[in-house]
């Protein structure tokens, strides 16, 4: 008979790797993992420096949103335990990933979240390609060097 696995014991003791992390879906898609399983390792979110924030300072704009209120009060420091921002970016070649944080992904990530793309009807052409095609390409490469890959979303 085949066991039933519930999804908080799926993910239990997994790191997952999340790109699109900083937009609207993403930010929700953080919020219900850290929210629904509490046994994942840790989340791993692609972000780029801002002119006026890096990325450390941007998890910790995002962690204080209302979004992220019942966390805060149900298990308070769990979200700022368990992310762990990697510089990078989509347009780049490997995503723009120096090789320390390239290596400890493939070593550590079982699951991975692609969820980034340009929106914006108004961008070049040839940028929306590179972000979104170019882009998806990176995360794929990346993900075939993952040693404990269990999931590709």
């Amino acid at each position: 008979m085949l066991a039933i696995m519930s999804i908080k014991e799926f993910y239990y003791g997994c790191s997952i790797f999340i790109t699109g992390g900083t937009g609207f879906m993403g930010k929700v898609l953080i919020e219900k993992l850290l929210r629904s399983c509490p046994g994942i390792k840790n989340i791993y979110v692609l972000m780029r420096n801002r002119k006026d924030k890096c990325i450390t300072d941007r998890v910790k704009d995002m962690l204080a949103l209302p979004l992220f209120d019942k966390i805060r009060k149900e298990n308070p420091g769990v979200a700022e335990n368990k992310i762990i921002p990697i510089l990078g970016d989509m347009a780049e070649i490997r995503l723009g990933i120096n090789d320390e944080d390239y290596d400890m992904l493939v070593r550590n990530v079982s699951i991975v979240f692609h969820v980034a793309a340009t929106v914006r009807f108004d961008e070049p052409i040839r940028d929306a390609i590179i972000k979104n095609v170019r882009g998806t390409r990176e995360v794929v490469r990346l993900s075939e060097q993952m040693k404990n890959l269990i999931v590709k979303i």
